[in-house]
This record gives structure tokens, sequence and C-alpha cells, in this order.
């Protein structure tokens, strides 16, 4: 490779006037002193961001995106170096024209550029050039000592296939930089990563399982790329100084004027500021069905006709508003699915919110809309005005909660038991620590009520006041207890479900009662198995067996479970649910009422 490989443009001539206006530049800003070049994202931390003195830096990218060419200009115009040599892996005519988008000219200095800019461009048909020829080439078209250097297309130069000529060309490289003061950073074609960008990313020819030995002899290497359609930073290891950061990340946004802007983690109060946001941070698409007959709608909304045109319409969003709408005829798991995929492809800036319309929907549907990758939920049948404030307020919002891997499978556990009513205590047992293991993955709360039956009172009585149609809630009884079981429910809700049993007439029930919550229903089911290892417990399956709970709830009169049972037909063994008008009333237990020691 001789000089002609790099075409130049504006690059500085060697000529006494201009050596001589150097040198007056460079005395002129001797006594102020100046800061080390850095990376130009805004908000990345000063540990991640200097460059070393005459050192190597290492970036793994895909350049031509737009994230990279900000990257590249930016940090030439903003990087705090005066004398900036970019080198560009695209044809002339194309960094011609990026050029000039950015207001550079061959015939006259563009103000807030460096005063010593030298860009050049590395044809294609350049696949493989010598580590050595390529800096002398660099050197004869106008690389400065103590200067910064950006060099795109840096794979090129390396001999990736083996690891002791990578070594050797990293030592050269090092020492190279550090004779002539020069800031050296590298950018590297890497493939884009969609899985995680903890793992090195691949060279186009090689895996990077070589790229150690060159690495040791670098001041830093860093990745960006996408990561589930977010835009990350991933620093690998970055010395500065004294300071060393290592397997640090962050997302990365482009703003408005196409710079880059670092969001660090955890965000402050989970928002972005409005600077930080993307183009399309004020667009809101929904579905007609929200927005009604409203005569006038803000400018950057955009109604779609259905669910599945709002999904197909923000394929390539970044940071836009989706509103779904959830009525009675929605299939939920097509929603979960579409809010899911759009979340996981996009990344974390799209502001994805569900308005309920027609029906409300429990709090286990709830939590599923939201572990699927949705905001908000907002309540049912919303006026626009008050969905327009809606929106609003999550203007800037990045959502950094967690996601579920398959929606399909939160979708079932999110669904309660299929069966309500009584159960024996060894099955009640089993059956709500099934259910606690299957809803894991949503967090979903649940409530154990604990009653504690009084010594007047039999069993089945304060059973059968328990005993309900509603899915997942199932009850059982012990010796001193009738525990029920309430699926997706918080304590401060326990009460509605319940209604009567905590207050009158339950008082004359029970003499006592006590709510678990999360670890504790899994401590107290334990205790309940121990204790059932020692205390015989009542069994009522032949008299109450576990009903669907589609069937009708049972209602308890004047605290009589026998005329209970008798008005309000409930399945019993061997007879129909409607059964003959003769048969047997449930008879008042007769073991033994004792109470727990320890419990």
């Amino acid at each position: 490779m001789n000089d002609a490989t790099f075409a130049s443009f504006g690059g500085t001539t060697r000529g006494p006037a201009r050596w001589l206006a150097g040198l007056r530049a460079s005395v002129r800003r001797a006594p102020r002193g100046r800061h080390a070049p850095r990376l130009a994202i805004d908000g990345l931390p000063e540990k991640w961001a200097a460059f070393a003195p005459g050192a190597v830096h290492g970036l793994y990218t895909t350049p031509g995106t737009r994230a990279c060419d900000a990257l590249i200009w930016d940090t030439a115009r903003e990087g705090g170096s005066e004398h900036v040599t970019v080198v560009r892996a695209l044809p002339r005519d194309e960094v011609a024209a990026q050029l000039r988008a950015r207001g550079l000219s061959a015939d006259e200095r563009a103000p807030g550029w460096p005063r010593y800019l030298n860009v050049l461009a590395l044809p294609d048909e350049e696949s493989g050039v010598p580590l050595r020829v390529a800096l002398r080439a660099l050197v004869r078209r106008g690389l400065r000592s103590r200067s910064l250097s950006i060099i795109e297309g840096a794979e090129r130069w390396f001999t990736w296939d083996d690891p002791a000529a990578l070594s050797r060309e990293g030592d050269f490289l090092a020492r190279w930089c550090a004779k002539r003061r020069v800031s050296l950073l590298l950018i590297f074609r890497a493939e884009p990563v969609e899985t995680d960008l903890a793992r090195p990313p691949m060279s186009p020819a090689n895996p990077f399982e070589t790229s150690g030995t060159l690495h040791m002899r670098f001041a830093g290497v860093a990745r960006m790329g996408e990561l589930a359609g977010e835009l990350r930073w991933h620093v690998d290891f970055w010395r500065t100084g004294q300071t060393l950061a290592a397997n640090e990340t962050c997302a990365l946004r482009l703003n408005a004027s196409g710079a880059l802007v670092a969001e660090l983690e955890p965000p402050s109060h989970g928002r972005i500021p409005a600077r930080l946001s993307a183009a399309d941070a004020e667009r809101v698409v929904v579905t007609r069905s929200l927005v009604g007959a409203e005569a006038w709608l803000p400018a950057d909304w955009e109604p779609y006709a259905d669910n599945a045109a709002v999904f197909a319409a923000c394929r390539d969003a970044h940071a836009a508003s989706i509103v779904f709408a959830l009525d009675p005829d929605t299939p939920l798991a097509d929603l979960c699915a579409m809010i899911h995929s759009l979340r996981k492809r996009r990344g974390g800036a799209l502001k994805i919110a569900v308005a309920l319309r027609g029906h409300g929907i429990g709090l286990h549907h709830e939590l599923l809309l939201l572990r699927v990758g949705a905001d908000a939920v907002l309540p049912r049948d919303l006026p626009f005005s008050r969905l327009s404030l809606a929106l609003r307020s999550l203007q800037g919002h990045l959502h950094t909660g967690p996601i579920v891997d398959d929606p399909a499978a939160a979708l079932a556990a999110a669904q309660p038991d299929a069966l309500s009513g009584y159960a024996p205590l060894a099955g009640f047992c089993d059956r709500v620590a099934a259910v606690l293991q299957r809803g894991h993955m949503l967090a979903l709360p649940h409530v154990l009520v604990e009653l504690t039956v009084r010594d007047d009172v039999s069993h089945l009585d304060a059973l059968c006041a328990t005993l309900s149609r509603q899915p997942g809630r199932i009850a059982t009884v012990d010796a001193t207890h009738v525990y029920v079981f309430l699926f997706a429910c918080e304590p401060p809700e326990a009460h509605d479900r319940l209604g009567p049993l905590l207050d009158a007439p339950g008082a004359e029930l029970f003499s006592d009662r006590k709510l678990y919550v999360g670890s504790g229903i899994v401590h107290r089911l334990d205790v309940m198995r121990e204790h059932a290892r020692h205390t015989q417990a009542p069994d009522y399956s032949d008299v109450l067996p576990v009903a669907p709970a589609s069937l009708p709830r049972l209602t308890p009169v004047e605290n009589a479970p026998a005329r209970a049972l008798h008005r309000a037909p409930v399945a019993v063994k061997g007879r129909t649910e409607d059964g003959p008008a003769t048969r047997p009333h449930a008879q008042r237990c007769a073991l033994p009422i004792r109470r727990e020691v320890g419990a």
C-alpha cells in the first residue's frame, strides 16, 4: 500500500507558512493547559471516555450505522484535540458527502471543528494491509504527533489467525503510539449482536479468540451494538490514569440532533430527560376505538384500525408511545405476544400502554401485561382527555422492569386454578404449592387466610361459610383452623374477597384470623403438612367434593350449613347436581376440637 491508498479531504500541508501558524497557535494555548481527548458521548463517565495519551483503544461496532457515524464525527469535532486524523472505510464520494453535510469544505476552515483536521478514505479493495505499511502511509498523509486518530476498518491491518503475529503487531502499535504521543482509536467491524453484549463479538472471518493477545497492549476496549432493539455501550476495560473501569454497561440514545447520549443505569426515577429523547419520542400510535369520534387529534397521533395494525406500524419505532386496546373480544394471548415482541426487539425506550375498554381485568392479568413488556395498564373507558394526559406522563420513560422470556408460559401462569371450593388438607397444600410455583415467573401475589374456629362451632359450619366458586379460591380445614387460599390477591384486597367472613356474622364462627403472604405461605404450608402427620384432620370429600369454578357459589344461610346445602344444590358422589328432595343433610362434625400447640 502506498500513499495514494488514502484519499485526503482538507488535510494539512507542510509548507512554512502553515507550520509557523501552527507553532504560534501552540504557544498561545500552552499556558492554559489542555484536557485529554475523549469520546464525544454526552453523559458518558470520564473514566469510560477519556483517551490515554500515546495509547491504543479499541471499539467493536457495526460501521455505517447512524451511531457509528455520530461517534466518529462528534469525537473528531468535540473530542478536545486540535490535531485530528479520521480514516473512514468508505468510498471517497460517500466520505465527501458526509463532510459536506456537516458544513466542511476544502476551501475554508469550518467553525467548531479542529484547526488541523485530516480526513482520509480507505478504499474497499484494500482487504488486507500490513500494519507497518498502513502506519507509514498515515504519517505521509499528515498524521501529527500529540494528536487524536480515529481509524475505521482497522481489522484489515491485523493477522487474526496467528496469535504470535498478532501479539507482535500489538507490541509494535503500542510502542509506535507512545513514541509519537498519538491517542489512537481503532474501530473494528463486528456483526450486529442480538443476544448478549457480555459475550465478545465475532470478526467477519475469525472469532476473536486470539484478540486477548492484542488487547493486552491496549488502554481500553469497548463495544457498541444493539441488544433486544436497544443501543448499548459496553466497556470491557478502560484505563484512565490510575483508574480502571471494567465490565460496565449503559444505554445509548441518539437525540434530536443525531448526537449520542448515555443513560446510566439505573436511570433516575425511570425517566430520561427530554433532551435525550429519540426522534420519534412525540409519536403516538393508538387504535381507532380509543379516539372514537374525536373531531381533533394532536398532530403526532396516528390512529389505526385495530391492535394488529398498531403492531405493524411500530415495527421500526424507537421511542414512540403505543396504546393497545383490550376489550372482551381481544385475544389476550395475541396481545401479550405483540407487546412482548415489540419490547424485545425495539428496547426499553418504547412507551407501551394497554387501555381497557368495556370491562376490567383482574390483578393477575394486569401483572401479566406488565411482565410481557407493557409500561402501564390504563383504567377502563378512560376519556380522551385523560388518555392524552396519561400518555404525556409517560414521556421520557424508560422501561427497566423484568420481562419474561416466553409470553405463552406467562399467560398460562397467570390463569387461576380450574377448580375451586373444598380440598382435603393434603391436596390443599399440594395445589397451593403448585400455584405458587407456576406463578413465580410473574411474581403473582397471593394470600393464605388462617381462620381459628370457635370451640362451640363445628368444622363443617365454619368450612361451608368460606366456600366459594371464585376461580382459584379453595379452602380446607384441620383440627382447629379453616384455611382459605386467595389467588392473585393483595392483603388489602383480602377483606373484600372474603366479605362477611371477617366481619359479622363471621365473628360468630371464628375467634381469630391471620394473613400469610409471599414466603410466609410456603412456611405455613410446611407447618400444616407437619401437623397433619401427627393430628387427624377432618375430611369432607364425600360431602363437599372439589367443584369446578364455573358452578354456582355456595351461600350459607343463617349459619346453618345443612339448610344451605339443601337449598343450594351441590355435587355429591353418586347423585346429580339437582339430586332428590330426600337427600340426607350433612351432620355436624363429631370430632373433638383441639387447639394446636405452638401454632
